[in-house]
């Protein structure tokens, strides 16, 4: 026992030992630590007064580079105002050439014209010599016939001589001399006329230009010529004058040689005849050389017109000519002018583009103290347009790879460094081909499409083979809260999609997409895809090859409370619970390494993640719990292989604390007064608010919130927030489903006042084939359905189809012209048949007008009543007393009554009374003895039909049997008869025979 107590007490003292020893240790470990405290607070100091710095130097820089920016877009559009003043030069240059040619080719025609008339005017000079030496030959033949008639009037002298004895050859001589008087006259009115038209010749030769100053010359000489012949007919008058008197006085001798005489008097009777006759084809040959005179001195008035014009011509195209130079020249200048201005403008840019540089080494500086980002105020797939910040965040990649991003409206595409690669000492190089790229921020951007991609940094390096790729497209799969940022994958499926294809290529379906966006690498073009469906995606080639995009389907899905929420663009929202990770094939899972789990949109120096290793042979995965007590809402999912290619991403959205989305809505098409209020519930906790964006007054009782949302098309769609406790908030969008229509044209789309969901009223006209009527209808949202009937009735409604990216539907009301209630009297009700409901859109009023009068009737049967108390015994009038006789002879044809005073005799004529008849009537009467005989038949006649038709009817009515004269109608408009018919006969003989041709509808 002793020895027990003495090792416990050793034992205690050693113990005791020890223990001082350790508080003597944790004493000094204490003190080690507050000093380690002390520093790290130093530390913590210097690095926030250097944290302030660089934010000042920061915000400096990025003071400068937006106003770099704002030179720069200045200098740009400088040179672009400067390149259109040089295209317009250009223009106005090309357009100067095209003048000068044209007046060039003006000039040529100008002068081949000059030519042509100046051949015109010679040939006219010539036919006018020609002409003129034709007229001198007449005047030569007119000569030799006065040479003949000189020697015929000799030989007439001579005879006259020998017929002195002879009174008879006496007087043939003196007719003789008396006829070569007045061919001397003749001939003094040829030189007179001669004379007058030599004088007319001058006149005219005179009147023309001095190329025709040799035909007057000429002129001239014809007109010494006729002076010449005028002094030689007045010879020729004296000599004739001298023969006379010496005629007279040997006159007396003809007498002994009378015979002789008479022969030769016969014989120079004959050369007279034969000189006339000459001197008239003379005179014709004149004649016509006058005219051809008068046709060449034409066509010579015509040549010089057409030389004057031409001249003038020319003239007008030397001057177009020379303002052509003129305008060339000062086009020239202009060009010249616009070509400095574009000198100076890129000298501006380049002096602009070299001060962004510097303001973007000095941002490099003040990024490598601290990064700066910022969170985008667009979210949730918002496309709206803004400018981003210099340094924006992106999820990392697990290896280098290419990433897109939208900044300053177009798409720039860059390659993208894990953060292990940016934390190496030395820094990254990435090179595409043989040229390095520069860096910008984070990003480096790419310069083409082709050339193979190098990154190194440090001893590791990573290649990028763009120039093995099979496919001339690529494909980047956006997130983030305003999709505005991409990483390239190998195929699409589900989701929001940016392709960039060559700028040559179409889409196959314009209805599919957005339409092409800008990108920062030249020949290429960017489009923006959402796919919640399988589609497919297609472009064509300018060579006419169809390309389609490479698509895959999902592998994984997310499941939970997935609560509704109307964003087209945005990701799934899951509501108080995390989703699970469904594979749609359990051997999905093999494929996949690693899942990266994170925040989106949070600044990197404070973004969370996760990375997650699935477990193999399991359906679903679970995502860890930690995950709720993070701050974001908005969660990434990435998923990779054992090689670091991403497989697929996906993304979703938590709203903590709420559980539930309810619409109380009954039907999307309203009742016959219009749509009602919907009710929307909100199951939360009791930490969770939620606030309305659209101003819709809410009721809450702590755990559910309550919003009425009026019937209207402003409240269709709303915006809501989601405020858990301790979290950021979430938006959500309420869709009520809502269908609501209205009336107008194609070519203007209704404004949001327009829109109705009551029974509206249409007419008949506005469905004839050339009205421009419309249907609008607008449905909840795009892709809501994707057919709807339209008509008077299920069974004969048309389908339209509902193009899939839209949300409108508009259908011309000229479609339904041929359906049958546009042809019966009544009102009909113009609806629609979509998703198992139906309503009416409109009401179509079918009205019949009477085309005896105005009035208007709104049924048939109204219309009938109209016809029966109107216009019934027009259309169907009885038979008149004539028709009456021609149906049965038996009636008596005509009465005849002497109108004689004293006379009381009368009798039936079973003949149809015409003035034959009356004038037999007439005669039969003619042994009455108070008939004054004096009157003929005719006109008594006349007097007795003046009194037969007062008394023939009711003669004929009273003194016969009713069976005789029947109550028989006869229609007007086919001749139809009915013997004593009924009121329903008349009315169903109309109704089944005249009908249509009483009416028209309107």
């Amino acid at each position: 026992m002793p020895i027990l107590e003495l090792v416990l007490l050793s034992t205690a003292i050693l113990l005791s030992a020890g223990s001082a020893l350790l508080l003597r240790a944790a004493v000094q470990k204490n003190h080690n630590a507050g000093l380690k405290l002390r520093d790290t607070e130093q530390k913590y100091h210097q690095e926030r007064e250097a944290r302030d710095s660089a934010e000042d130097a920061l915000r400096r820089a990025e003071d400068e580079r937006r106003e770099s920016e704002r030179k720069l877009e200045q200098a740009q559009e400088a040179l672009q105002a400067a390149e259109k003043v040089r295209q317009q030069a250009q223009a106005e240059v090309h357009s100067a050439n095209d003048a000068r040619m044209k007046a060039e080719m003006e000039q040529d025609a100008a002068k081949e014209e000059t030519r042509q008339a100046k051949e015109d005017r010679a040939a006219t000079i010539r036919a006018k010599e020609q002409a003129e030496q034709e007229r001198d030959a007449a005047f030569t033949r007119a000569q030799v016939a006065e040479q003949a008639k000189a020697r015929a009037e000799q030989e007439l002298d001579a005879v006259g001589r020998q017929r002195d004895e002879a009174d008879q050859a006496r007087r043939t001589a003196e007719e003789t001399a008396r006829r070569a008087v007045q061919a001397k006259l003749n001939a003094e009115e040829q030189a007179r006329l001669a004379l007058q038209r030599a004088e007319e010749s001058k006149k005219q030769a005179e009147d023309e230009r001095d190329a025709v100053n040799e035909r007057a010359l000429r002129a001239e000489e014809m007109q010494k010529q006729a002076q010449e012949n005028l002094l030689h007919a007045n010879q020729a008058k004296g000599a004739a004058e001298e023969r006379a008197r010496r005629f007279e006085n040997e006159a007396r001798l003809a007498n002994e040689s009378t015979e002789k005489a008479g022969e030769r008097a016969r014989l120079a009777e004959q050369a007279r005849i034969n000189a006339e006759h000459e001197r008239d084809i003379a005179r014709r040959e004149c004649e016509e050389a006058n005219q051809a005179r008068g046709i060449a001195e034409d066509n010579a008035r015509l040549a010089n017109e057409r030389a004057i014009r031409a001249e003038e011509l020319q003239k007008q195209s030397e001057e177009h000519r020379l303002r052509t130079i003129q305008d060339k020249e000062a086009a020239i200048k202009r060009a010249e002018n616009a070509e400095h201005e574009r000198d100076a403008a890129i000298r501006r840019a380049d002096q602009t583009e070299k001060e962004q540089k510097r303001t973007t080494k000095v941002l490099e500086r003040a990024k490598k103290r601290r990064r700066n980002c910022s969170t985008p105020a667009e979210r949730k797939g918002k496309r709206s347009r803004y400018k981003h910040p210099s340094i924006q965040f992106a999820p990392r990649l697990a290896k280098p790879g290419i990433v897109c991003r939208d900044r300053n409206l177009e798409w720039e595409l860059a390659v993208e460094l894990p953060d292990d690669w940016l934390t190496d000492t030395e820094e990254p190089q990435v090179q595409q081909g043989d040229s390095l790229l520069e860096q910008e921020h984070d990003l480096w951007e790419l310069k083409d499409l082709r050339n193979r991609i190098t990154v190194r940094s440090g001893d590791k390096s990573w290649e990028i083979r763009l120039d093995e790729r099979e496919d001339d497209y690529l494909l980047f799969k956006l997130s983030g809260y305003d999709l505005r940022y991409g990483t390239r994958v190998r195929s699409i499926n589900r989701g929001a999609y940016l392709i960039v294809v060559p700028e040559a290529w179409d889409r196959a379906d314009t209805n599919l997409g957005s339409k092409p966006e800008a990108l920062s690498i030249e020949g290429y073009l960017a489009y923006y895809y959402v796919i919640d469906r399988p589609c497919k995606i297609a472009f064509r080639t300018p060579d006419g090859n169809s390309v389609e995009i490479a698509q895959s389907t999902t592998q994984f899905e997310l499941v939970g409370n997935c609560l509704p929420d109307a964003d087209e663009e945005g990701c799934p929202l899951f509501g108080d619970a995390l989703p699970q990770i469904r594979a749609t094939n359990t051997n999905a899972w093999e494929t996949v390494k690693t899942i990266a789990v994170g925040e989106e949109g949070r600044e990197r120096k404070s973004w969370k993640s996760i990375l997650i290793t699935p477990t193999p042979n399991r359906a679903e995965q679970g995502l860890p719990n930690e995950i709720l007590g993070w701050q974001a809402s908005w969660i990434f999912l990435r998923f990779y292989d054992e090689n670091y290619q991403l497989i697929e991403s996906a993304d979703f959205r938590l709203a903590r604390g709420l559980s539930k989305i309810q619409c109380n809505q009954a039907y999307s098409l309203p009742d016959k007064n219009g749509h009602s209020a919907a009710l929307v519930e909100f199951h939360h906790t009791t930490g969770c608010v939620i606030k309305s964006a659209s101003g819709i007054d809410i009721v809450s009782d702590g755990n559910t919130t309550f919003a009425e949302m009026p019937a209207s098309i402003a409240f269709d769609k709303t915006d809501w927030e989601i405020a858990p406790q301790g979290h950021e908030p979430i938006d959500v969008t309420i869709l009520v489903e809502r269908i609501w229509w209205t009336i107008g044209t194609a070519d203007k789309v209704p404004a949001e006042s327009e829109w109705s969901d009551k029974v509206l009223q249409l007419a008949r006209t506005d469905f004839d084939s050339n009205s421009s009527k419309v249907l609008w209808i607008r449905f909840p949202k795009p892709r809501w359905t994707n057919e709807v009937l339209i008509g008077f009735t299920k069974e004969a409604a048309r389908p339209f189809p509902v193009k899939v990216a839209e949300q409108l539907v508009v259908i011309p009301l000229c479609s339904f012209e041929s359906s049958e209630p546009r042809f019966r009297i009544g009102v009909s009700q113009f609806g629609i048949w979509v998703a198992n409901s139906n309503a009416s859109l409109a009401a179509m009023r079918v009205q019949a007008k009477c085309k005896r009068c105005d009035c208007m009737a709104d049924s048939m049967t109204g219309f009938l009543n109209h016809v029966e108390s109107h216009h019934l015994d027009t259309i169907l009038q009885p038979l008149t007393y004539d028709e009456h006789v021609k149906r049965n002879p038996n009636l008596t044809v005509g009465l005849v009554v002497c109108q004689h005073s004293s006379c009381r005799l009368s009798w039936k004529a079973h003949w149809i009374l015409d003035s034959n008849a009356s004038s037999r009537a007439i005669c039969q009467h003619a042994e009455c003895k108070n008939v004054d005989h004096s009157v003929d038949s005719d006109g008594l006649a006349n007097l007795i039909k003046e009194h037969i038709q007062q008394k023939h009817d009711a003669y004929s009515r009273a003194n016969h049997s009713p069976h005789l004269i029947p109550d028989i109608r006869k229609c007007t408009l086919c001749g139809w008869t009915k013997e004593s018919p009924s009121l329903d006969h008349l009315r169903h003989h109309l109704k089944e025979h005249h009908l249509n041709t009483l009416y028209e509808l309107c």
